[in-house]
């Protein structure tokens, strides 16, 4: 690729990189829904949204001041852009850390995270595909959110407990805040060549507090668009209204029974709730045991939604170009044999193959499969 194309290409996948900061900073919510018009960003709340309802939810969730923006500022460091110009695609990490001063108050940290940045080219001009947002240290929100978020541990999309939190009480001048964003937490990880991003939700449960019933119905729409649900519930404790709720609401859905507490005495038995045992796994999140009894459910569950499982989850843009050419050499060797062509084609395109996974391992040069080839055949004898 010249350089000036490459260039060319970085510049405007920083601009968009740095773009969202500076309309966040400025309130400017409807320039962050044309960013990702075509785009998604998939937050840790478990939704990915764009567009229109991506400018409507920073709205309703940032508690703008007196001068109209929310007094941050978003910092974007450590970026490293993959840049594939032939497949018009790109990938892009970084760092985020936001710095908040409501009006007389001193400067503080609201918290820290990685952005996952994909972009795509089309009509020549770069564009979000998606970004994925990870919020991984949390500081002091209040003066930035319309109401405070709350963080609860788990597995993955959480289950109610017997032994929840108390409700949340609204934070200082956020009695009518009834519109609230509140943050759920997820990671990302390869389950055998799967690549999952396991999201931790806040738990379902009937409320009457406000903020908390967003927080439910969050949490509610993150299961709607789950692959796969982990039902969280406690071992040691009797089976609530709450639970038999989200034990039915789920029955049809693709699903683990996570039995927490397995260290203490039984209440009551998971083959009640789960009647494939291979989609069952008792834990305990005190010791960590069990939990790979959960990735084996995991699995298994994955496959029967349709996801399949390969041996190698393949992530760098050159690998998945080379692969798609040895796919297309393959083909092309394929439909040769069948038309009985001569055996010099069939070679190259076998050779071409060979070349793609050879330049995938590193075992040979280009060079050295030109030697190859030419020592191998003749064209024309």
């Amino acid at each position: 690729m010249p350089s000036t194309n490459l260039a060319a290409a970085r510049s405007a996948i920083v601009a968009l990189v740095h773009a969202y900061p500076r309309l966040q900073d400025t309130a400017d919510f409807e320039g962050i829904g044309k960013l990702f018009a075509k785009g998604r960003f998939s937050s840790t709340m478990g939704r990915s949204l764009g567009g229109a309802e991506l400018a409507a939810d920073r709205a309703r969730g940032i508690r703008l001041h007196e001068d109209g923006t929310p007094r941050t500022s978003i910092l974007t460091t450590n970026l490293l852009i993959d840049i594939d110009d032939a497949a018009g695609a790109a990938r892009a990490r970084s760092y985020y850390a936001m710095l908040k001063q409501p009006p007389g108050e001193p400067l503080r940290v609201v918290g820290a995270g990685r952005y996952y940045d994909d972009f795509v080219r089309e009509d020549g001009d770069w564009r979000f595909e998606e970004r994925v947002s990870l919020f991984d240290l949390s500081g002091d929100v209040g003066g930035f959110l319309r109401a405070a978020p709350r963080r609860q541990p788990s597995l993955a999309l959480r289950g109610p407990s017997a032994h929840e939190l108390q409700p949340l009480p609204p934070p200082p001048g956020a009695a009518d805040a009834i519109e609230a964003l509140i943050y759920t937490y997820a990671e990302r990880i390869d389950l055998a060549g799967v690549p999952v991003t396991l999201v931790d939700t806040a738990g379902v449960r009937n409320v009457t507090d406000e903020v908390e019933r967003e927080g439910v119905q969050r949490s509610l729409d993150a299961i709607e668009i789950a692959d796969v649900i982990l039902l969280v519930l406690d071992l040691s404790q009797p089976l609530t209204v709450d639970d038999a709720a989200m034990i039915e609401s789920t029955q049809a859905r693709a699903r683990v029974v996570v039995a927490n507490k397995m260290d203490l005495p039984s209440a009551w038995d998971p083959a009640s709730v789960e009647a494939k045992p291979r989609l069952v796994a008792r834990v305990s999140a005190t010791g960590g045991g069990g939990l790979a009894d959960v990735r084996d459910a995991m699995l298994i569950a994955l496959g029967a939604h349709g996801v399949e499982a390969d041996g190698v989850a393949v992530t760098n843009l050159r690998h998945v170009r080379l692969l798609e050419e040895v796919e297309q050499a393959l083909e092309r060797a394929l439909v040769g044999a069948r038309a009985r062509r001569s055996e010099e084609f069939l070679l190259a395109d076998l050779l071409a193959a060979r070349v793609g996974f050879e330049s995938i391992t590193g075992k040979r040069t280009p060079e050295d499969l030109l030697e190859h080839i030419f020592s191998s055949f003749c064209i024309g004898k």
